[in-house]
């Protein structure tokens, strides 16, 4: 899902994209670590952050390398939403 959409489906849900810093927490907890054992299998394990750094480009957490990184907000990453 691009960013764009995956910032409208949580808002339609009442909810928010995660910063990169809850999205770090969360894999350090463990919490993304399962998502990511599932996406290792398809080498795909990318979920979109809620920050910008300029009007073309947002922060992404790369779960397989632990990695926050910048892409493009058509590029299709995972979104999960948070209150």
């Amino acid at each position: 899902m691009s960013w764009e959409d995956g910032k409208k489906r949580c808002s339609s849900l009442r909810m928010r994209l995660p910063s990169r810093k809850e999205l770090i927490l969360s894999y350090k907890k463990g919490v993304i670590k399962k998502w990511t054992q599932e996406y290792k299998k398809l080498e795909y394990a990318k979920w979109w952050t809620s920050e910008e750094y300029d009007s073309e480009f947002v922060y992404y957490f790369d779960g397989l390398t632990d990695l926050v990184e910048g892409s493009i907000k058509s590029q299709i990453f995972h979104v999960t939403c948070i209150r």
